[in-house]
């Protein structure tokens, strides 16, 4: 469990990111994800409220992957990324998986506004991806991703949510014991952990 509440700064922050950071995010109130012909990858549909009120009644669990949560992040991302993405991400194909965080790398630097606006989602993910998963190769794509990924959300000041960090460390604390051969990446990955969620708040 983690301590204490996330930076009350991060929702100014996500609202000063959408308007300035981000030249691509569309403005307006769309409910769906972007269309086939688009070349949005994200949506920005600032649902991430909902779904931290949603994690109050229904915790994610990080002990065991349940169909109704996947189901449940199914359903979050078909509304939050382009249809190709999606497939990527959830078919049974390594390279198509890796082929889907190519494209989260390349949102986060032209659609960073919607990259932190699902970071809970794509975290969830991975856990799932990762939960049975000893494929070295998809995980040192997940390192590589979340590495970039905490960098830009430090410079950016943004404070991890407790279900965001609860879920990331409970992907990858696992892992560390066997997959020696990313020992390094391992290393780096949790040290920029701390520059996006304060070491004291981990229980």
């Amino acid at each position: 469990m983690m301590g204490g509440k996330s930076n009350s700064s991060n929702n100014l922050l996500q609202e000063n990111v959408a308007s300035g950071i981000s030249t691509n995010v569309t403005s307006g109130t769309n409910s769906l994800a972007p269309s086939p012909s688009s070349n949005m990858i994200l949506s920005f549909l600032k649902e991430k409220g909902l779904r931290q009120e949603e994690e109050l009644r229904w915790p994610w669990l990080i002990t065991e992957v349940r169909d109704d949560m996947v189901e449940r992040l199914k359903d979050h991302l078909r509304r939050n990324v382009h249809p190709d993405l999606y497939a990527k991400l959830f078919s049974y194909e390594i390279k198509k998986n890796q082929a889907g965080i190519t494209l989260l790398k390349k949102a986060m630097t032209t659609e960073f506004a919607g990259t932190v606006e699902v970071a809970d989602l794509i975290f969830r993910w991975m856990f799932v991806k990762l939960f049975d998963c000893s494929n070295s190769e998809i995980i040192k794509d997940c390192l590589d991703y979340l590495i970039s990924l905490f960098i830009a959300l430090e410079n950016a000041q943004y404070v991890l949510l407790d279900c965001e960090a609860e879920v990331l460390l409970a992907t990858f604390i696992e892992k560390l014991g066997f997959h020696s051969s990313l020992k390094s990446r391992f290393l780096k990955f949790f040290a920029k952990f701390g520059g996006v969620f304060p070491p004291q708040r981990v229980a």
